[in-house]
């Protein structure tokens, strides 16, 4: 994959922007399960009124540490859940050990009638062994209406994929495709671009994060790199 030049990343900047927006208009927000600490286990997504602050409306719950959202052409939401690892192999990541598992997923929430569909899983995700803080299904975005592409993370040296986690690994810092029936492929891999190219010259780590699809091409704004590709 090619960085884009100023121009595609100035439009796809713009279109980011847009779409915060947008999501901030509708008020829809992750709620913690976890008083203590709302940066972990995000289960539940709220509606939330700004006109009345004080009022929210839980719209999907038992989420499996939802991260991205997007609204499909037809009005719905998609989630997408970095899950919470699995049984492993294990090996060490930035914080503490992570574990490989396929709890990864992605819920549809219909606005029309309330109903949340779990629609694609069995995704790539590592997480310490109590699931917490969890890389995987990192962020969605349409591109038309039977073309939902989805970021895969990681969190660093790309050449680890597979030492740490075997063949699972090489599911990992990738960009997939969804159909409207739920099946996914991966496709894209950024750790072979980061390990390649390294677009800052610094330390090589990847995490892709967000993402935006327009036509021809998906924008990625990795996190472990510090670069937009």
């Amino acid at each position: 994959m090619k960085i884009k030049n100023k121009k595609i990343i100035a439009s796809a900047l713009c279109a980011l922007v847009g779409t915060v927006w947008t999501v901030i208009g509708f008020g829809w927000f992750a709620e913690s399960a976890s008083a203590e600490n709302p940066q972990r286990n995000w289960t539940n997504f709220v509606s939330r009124s700004f006109g009345s602050p004080e009022t929210a409306t839980v719209i999907a719950s038992g989420l499996n540490n939802p991260r991205g959202l997007t609204l499909s052409p037809d009005g719905a939401i998609y989630v997408a859940e970095a899950g919470s690892g699995g049984a492993g192999p294990c090996a060490p990541g930035p914080d503490d050990v992570r574990c490989y598992g396929t709890s990864g997923s992605i819920t549809q929430i219909d606005l029309k009638n309330g109903a949340v569909s779990r629609i694609a899983t069995g995704l790539p995700s590592i997480a310490p062994p109590g699931g917490d803080f969890a890389e995987g299904v990192h962020d969605v975005s349409f591109q038309g209406l039977g073309n939902l592409y989805f970021t895969v993370g990681f969190g660093g040296d790309p050449a680890n994929r597979t030492i740490f986690f075997g063949q699972g690994g090489e599911n990992l810092a990738r960009i997939g495709r969804m159909t409207p029936r739920g099946s996914w492929t991966l496709q894209e891999d950024l750790g072979d671009f980061e390990a390649a190219v390294n677009p800052t010259g610094d330390e090589i780590d990847t995490n892709p994060y967000g993402l935006l699809a327009i036509p021809g091409k998906r924008v990625v704004a990795d996190a472990g790199a510090n670069d937009l590709v």
